[in-house]
């Protein structure tokens, strides 16, 4: 809750699930607290099982804290690669990679910083990590967890792969909301059709033409 809010005592998340979103119990790591020397870049490493990539930087230290026994290593087409395993579970040998990209990059770099990460880290399944905009409040509240079934764009609408349809279908299970009280309000967990890389005008068409669209996001642009 920012200070502001304290001293006009308003709650940190409304009920209708508009307003700031409710404190996390998860503490996030300021920049200072990521290993500062590289590990030389080793085949040992490789491959992994998860590549999360990134763009902004809340999104890039929200995925960093649920990982344990990191160190990064330096990829000179990649740059720093931050490897891991999960923090939730003691006895995973899961393999995580995290990878940010710059924010603002075009879409080329993107697409390709994209291409040589799956080619180099040779991962099982990669997950984009970001944010969206819901669109409808009645479906959808800030705060929520929005998962792509299928990405539509202006060139193609592209769903997901039939062995992680059954895991997402699955995502919630044992999964409890990272939140510093669990009465603040309830998260869910959506999975839904997502828009990608479109101008306001070009939104608004797709917008009418699917109707059941769950959310909107333009870090992507489409291109992974």
């Amino acid at each position: 809750m920012s200070a502001e809010a304290a001293e006009k005592n308003i709650p940190s998340c409304r009920k209708d699930g508009i307003g700031p979103a409710p404190a996390l119990s998860v503490k996030l790591p300021n920049w200072s607290e990521l290993p500062e020397n590289c590990k030389p870049w080793s085949h040992d490493h490789l491959p992994v099982d998860i590549l999360l990539f990134t763009v902004e930087d809340c999104e890039f230290l929200a995925c960093y804290a649920h990982m344990k026994s990191s160190f990064k290593s330096y990829h000179r087409k990649l740059g720093d690669v931050y490897f891991g395993r999960p923090r939730e579970d003691e006895n995973n040998p899961l393999k995580i990679a995290l990878l940010r990209c710059p924010e603002g990059s075009h879409a080329i770099i993107t697409h390709n910083v994209f291409h040589t990460a799956a080619s180099e880290l040779r991962p099982k399944a990669i997950y984009s990590v970001g944010c969206c905009i819901g669109l409808n409040p009645g479906t959808t509240q800030l705060g929520d967890v929005v998962i792509s079934s299928k990405l539509t764009t202006l060139s193609y609408r592209t769903p997901m792969g039939r062995i992680i349809g059954k895991v997402i279908d699955r995502a919630v299970d044992g999964w409890e909301e990272p939140l510093e009280s669990l009465e603040a309000r309830k998260v869910h967990v959506h999975n839904g059709e997502v828009f990608s890389g479109m101008d306001k005008d070009s939104f608004e068409q797709y917008k009418e033409l699917f109707p059941k669209a769950l959310a909107f996001e333009t870090e992507g642009e489409g291109e992974i």
